[in-house]
């Protein structure tokens, strides 16, 4: 199915966060165990550029702010400017702009293997709201998407089946393509690279990114990685939490650089 192509409501079972993460049989005691193991939170939302920003928020604070997030300076994640700015701007009803605070809106925290060096870290995708009177920011990327997948459905009883393609490159130390061109669909050019590639997978699925298959591309040192499709704006966040793990799982083997994440949707 093309990318934002719509489904009836009726014809389609729903699919949660939940349930990917914690099975079918989810129930609120179960959640809250699952929330209890974590150390740390980490409060992730994305600017105009999808760069994801963040606010670290410790175990002991978390209960309090699991509904009111914490505080976050507004300029910085919602019109990717610098924070020190000295300047002061109104909004369109006329109030002073305040700093915002990051406030989860059908997300469930996810655990982040590949963080925190032996403490368990959670990441929730959140979005910014007004600190002045808790109003949504509504420039915030993810709320205006997840807005307009609500109004597709109240409206016009429809969803968004959103599918994708996770495409990257990934360079040697010496700025190299990991290998040549010519390994599209080879197994053998997968096979030399599976353990950090089906380690990568796993990762994905435990911290609810649903993978569906893995492959070498067209381009030297290029991998490929296919999302289930997801309804409404969870197929973004997965996208969005994605971009982070194959960077920071890679970062520490020996023959490999970087990795360098190009997004094509299918």
């Amino acid at each position: 199915m093309a990318p934002h192509e719509s489904t009836r409501i009726e014809s389609i079972r729903p699919i949660t966060m939940e349930s990917i993460l914690f099975g079918d049989e989810l129930n609120t005691d179960s959640l809250k165990t699952k929330i209890d193991e974590y150390d740390f939170y980490r409060y992730l939302v994305s600017d105009f550029h999808g760069i994801a920003r963040c606010k670290i928020v410790t175990k002991s604070a978390y209960p309090r702010m699991s509904k009111k997030g914490p505080g976050i300076a507004w300029r910085t994640p919602v019109l990717s400017f610098d924070s020190f700015n000295n300047y002061d701007l109104t909004r369109v009803d006329g109030k002073r702009c305040t700093d915002a605070r990051l406030i989860v809106e059908q997300s469930v925290p996810r655990p982040l293997q590949w963080a925190g060096k032996g403490h368990s870290v959670a990441g929730v995708i959140c979005e910014t709201w007004w600190g002045v009177d808790e109003q949504p920011q509504m420039a915030c990327p993810r709320y205006m998407a997840r807005r307009l997948c609500e109004k597709l459905e109240s409206e016009y009883k429809l969803r968004i089946l959103h599918a994708s393609e996770m495409e990257f490159t990934i360079f040697k130390e010496n700025m190299e393509p990991l290998f040549e061109e010519g390994g599209f669909y080879i197994s053998q050019e997968f096979a030399n690279h599976e353990e950090e590639l089906l380690s990568l997978s796993t990762m994905c699925e435990k911290a609810g990114i649903p993978i569906e298959t893995l492959q070498t591309e067209y381009g030297p040192g290029q991998i490929e990685l296919v999302l289930k499709p997801e309804f409404g704006v969870e197929g973004a966040d997965n996208e969005f939490l994605f971009k982070m793990l194959p960077k920071k799982s890679y970062k520490n083997q020996d023959n490999i650089r970087d990795v360098l994440l190009c997004l094509n949707q299918s």
